[in-house]
């Protein structure tokens, strides 16, 4: 492993903190997926309307920040790309409840549910 500048080290952690959170974030909306599958997610608490809205107002401009760090490393943004990733899943999910849409539900549950989730 390579030394890594001071800025480097600070901004690698800080994007592995927003990762630990959306991780966390995601983990909790597919076991509340669990619990109150698709006719009760918005009875969860907090549920995935408002986690959707934590990523799109709080997570990703966060996000386009650290990216825009010119010390970010390669895995770095690779690990942003897949914060972006886990937004994109919520957002079909929020979508697919409020067309009403099951197998559209099920469908966006699924990709999140594969994602790998690693640290």
């Amino acid at each position: 492993m390579k030394n890594l500048s001071k800025e480097q080290e600070e901004l690698k952690h800080r994007v592995q903190k927003v990762l630990g959170r959306s991780i966390q974030f995601c983990l909790k909306v597919l076991s509340q997926v669990e619990i109150h599958a698709f006719k009760f997610m918005s009875d969860a608490d907090p549920n995935v309307f408002e986690i959707s809205h934590i990523f799109d107002f709080v997570i990703l401009p966060i996000l386009e920040k650290l990216e825009s760090d010119p010390n970010l490393l390669p895995e770095d943004a690779i690990k942003i790309v897949n914060i972006q990733q886990y937004s994109l899943h919520l957002r079909n999910i929020v979508k697919a409840l409020n067309k009403n849409d099951e197998p559209a539900f099920n469908q966006a549950v699924k990709e999140l549910d594969s994602e790998s989730f690693l640290l």
